[in-house]
């Protein structure tokens, strides 16, 4: 049985969606899977600065964490 989870957004959130990530391969010339799983975009209360996070499913590993520019 497939059990749908449901990602609620919490304060800071703008967005929460299932993705994956690929990187680059310069030796073979392909791109391969980084991961499978949550990705966030959270915003800074304080600096306003947006974040990119992302977590691999089941090991919550992080795989992708990124911050954005400061708004001018």
């Amino acid at each position: 049985m497939h059990r749908r989870t449901e990602w609620r957004l919490t304060a800071g959130d703008l967005l929460r969606r299932k993705s994956k990530l690929y990187r680059f391969d310069n030796d073979s010339g392909e791109w391969k899977e980084r991961g499978v799983g949550q990705t966030r975009l959270l915003k800074n209360k304080e600096n306003k600065r947006i974040r990119l996070l992302m977590r691999q499913e089941k090991t919550l590993k992080i795989r992708a964490n990124h911050l954005g520019a400061a708004p001018c």
